[in-house]
């Protein structure tokens, strides 16, 4: 019977100590895990627009060089002997209508002379360069920048 009561005892003392001990989130732990959720979401939300306006600047840098590739290829397709010397296109903006997205973008060409070691020269060496760039707003540091390409038209 002594061994009985012993069990009984415990049994007892064990249901007590779980009853005193509850399960659950306390409103200290719940503040808690709301200011770490909270502090790891603020970083987050602010990523977003920036990595959208690197997307936007990845946008016109590509925009640019189809824009002074396409002036190139013009050119290139003049031939030589049909292409001037000096400025071919003076710096203007490619788009009219604010509604274009072309308005944001500006084209220069210049072709000159160049000797063997692509120096400028003066006479005709049967070598022309052909320099066209492409102006914009960069969105991310909001200063201008240029697309830059530069080509040799040979005289056949």
């Amino acid at each position: 019977m002594l061994n009985y009561n012993n069990k009984k005892k415990r049994s007892y003392s064990l249901l007590k100590s779980l009853k005193n001990n509850q399960a659950g989130v306390s409103l200290l732990e719940l503040s808690i895990a709301i200011m770490i959720l909270v502090g790891s979401l603020i970083p987050l939300t602010q990523a977003f627009p920036y990595s959208s306006s690197i997307i936007s600047s990845a946008k016109n840098d590509t925009i640019a060089s189809y824009l002074a590739q396409e002036k190139i290829e013009e050119i290139l397709s003049l031939g030589y002997e049909n292409t001037g010397i000096d400025i071919v296109e003076a710096r203007h903006s490619l788009g009219t209508a604010t509604s274009s997205y072309l308005c944001f973008f500006e084209r220069e060409s210049i072709v000159k002379y160049v000797d063997t070691d692509l120096q400028d020269s003066l006479v005709d060496t049967g070598l022309k360069k052909i320099n066209t760039a492409v102006y914009y707003m960069d969105k991310i540091s909001n200063n201008e920048k240029t697309f830059t390409i530069n080509t040799l038209l040979v005289a056949r």
